[in-house]
């Protein structure tokens, strides 16, 4: 910050105090006795914030005079977003890698996940109210998925699945007066119902149990639990993937926030009751209160399954 000099009609010498805050007329008195025409600020500025300041000139008899009052933006924070998720099991041997790049807008742009047994690279595009995700598979004898997800001031309408460039299901959602959602699968070709998810809500968004019901009654209809949320920014890698695309829970506009990350998951088969996983997380956090790395136990014996280790890079 600097100002002009401020003259005295009797010689006297001047001095200044800058006032600075956040309020249209700043109170906040930051440094006094100032006898140069700039001063920087030490204090700690809050990112993305519109800040005021004047400046009081006083003479040796006490006598002062107020400047206008100047205000200034600070920059915003850098986005911190995810680049690079790489799972471990136990013996700290590479199960996984998956590496994401984002467009100029910060949106997801590309994903590029390798195991042991296959790669495939997603690659998204956006429209107004419209996400397609494209899936191709290193081995070219596999069909290339696509979806295509619709929303709008309602939150999400419904998804197109095309297998090898055919429209093979639409799903449909629906939004229960309760809060919770209904997605219902049918065949693009029959109108046929294949199957309905079912997915309860908290107050705040986040997903605590799931039932996926099949039509065809040979196939057993699931539940999915989640419980004990933390308080922090959800991981990308969470399990909540299992029953929603990651992408709809980092698009604004399609409803379907899920802000924190579950500490327990339960999957279980609801005709036989025959548990399929039950599993603990635990995380660890940065200073941001982004998950960095998520370990994941077998509930009923504490057995670490695998890790996440998530790196973040600002743009």
């Amino acid at each position: 910050m600097s100002w002009q000099t401020a003259t005295d009609p009797d010689g006297d010498a001047v001095t200044y105090s800058v006032y600075l805050d956040t309020n249209t007329n700043p109170s906040t008195l930051l440094r006094s006795g100032i006898s140069a025409e700039s001063f920087v600020p030490t204090t700690l500025l809050k990112q993305n914030t519109v800040y005021y300041w004047k400046v009081v000139a006083a003479d040796a008899k006490g006598i002062k005079t107020v400047s206008g009052i100047f205000k200034f933006t600070t920059l915003a924070t850098p986005a911190s977003l995810p680049v690079r998720i790489t799972r471990k099991n136990a013996s700290n041997a590479l199960l996984g890698l998956n590496t994401i790049t984002y467009d100029n807008q910060k949106r997801i742009e590309s994903s590029r996940f390798v195991d042991k047994d296959m790669g495939t690279t997603s690659t998204y595009s956006y429209e107004n109210e419209k996400i397609t995700r494209l899936i191709e598979y290193d081995d070219t004898t596999r069909p290339s998925e696509k979806y295509v997800f619709y929303y709008n001031a309602e939150g999400m309408v419904k998804e197109e699945f095309f297998l090898n460039n055919t429209l093979t299901y639409i799903y449909q959602w629906y939004h229960r007066p309760d809060g919770g959602k209904e997605r219902r699968c049918k065949y693009f070709n029959s109108g046929d119902l294949v199957e309905t998810w079912y997915y309860r809500l908290s107050a705040i968004g986040n997903v605590e149990r799931v039932v996926k019901d099949n039509v065809n009654a040979a196939l057993e209809d699931e539940e999915y639990t989640y419980s004990g949320f933390d308080n922090k920014q959800r991981a990308v890698s969470s399990h909540v993937n299992y029953v929603i695309h990651n992408i709809l829970m980092e698009t604004q506009g399609t409803g379907i926030t899920v802000p924190n990350n579950p500490t327990t998951f339960i999957r279980k088969q609801l005709g036989t009751g025959n548990l399929l996983a039950n599993q603990k997380m635990e995380y660890t956090y940065n200073t941001k209160g982004q998950v960095t790395q998520t370990k994941i136990f077998q509930a009923n014996t504490g057995t670490l399954v695998y890790t996440d280790i998530i790196e973040y890079q600002d743009f």
